[in-house]
């Protein structure tokens, strides 16, 4: 499926700008001119996992190249990762907590939020699409190189349908 530009520059642009801090460290003050206070990435949630993204990205990469390595298939490894990683499951589905008043007090407390409405998905979604697409491009196994392309595409339509 191909994914519009506007739709693909709207993800790219929900990438927190500070991971470019983290992937290219500023020069420290005492080597540049700036003696300013530097930024303490890792207390932003929303940045930790978009971080972490890129390292599954990467690993799952990895971990491909090792299995084609030793004459395995190394592109179902990518798909097979991806596919389990996009598919966003709340738990039980569910939305209900038990009542904790008796039955003349019909009184429902709000349920607690699940792990993954703590976290805006799309914007690490895009991470981990930009990251793949990043690697891809050093890779040199043709079959590795189209399984990285489909997986951007996955996560892509993955992160695109969270945002409608």
């Amino acid at each position: 499926m191909a994914i519009e530009s506007s739709t693909l520059m709207r993800l790219l642009a929900s990438i927190d700008p500070r991971l470019w801090e983290v992937l290219f460290p500023p020069q420290p003050p005492w080597v540049g001119k700036g003696h300013g206070t530097i930024h303490d990435p890792w207390n932003d949630v929303q940045l930790q996992v978009q971080i972490a993204t890129c390292d599954v990205a990467r690993r799952i990469v990895e971990a491909a190249a090792a299995v084609r390595a030793q004459g395995g298939d190394g592109a179902a490894v990518i798909k097979r990762s991806v596919d389990e990683w996009v598919h966003v499951d709340d738990g039980d589905g569910t939305g209900t907590i038990p009542r904790f008043f008796p039955a003349p007090w019909p009184y429902d407390p709000p349920r607690p939020p699940r792990p993954n409405e703590l976290v805006d998905l799309a914007p690490a979604f895009a991470a981990a699409a930009w990251s793949f697409s990043t690697i891809g491009a050093t890779v040199r196994d043709p079959s590795l190189q189209q399984a990285i392309g489909a997986a951007v595409d996955t996560i892509v339509d993955a992160a695109a349908s969270l945002q409608r």
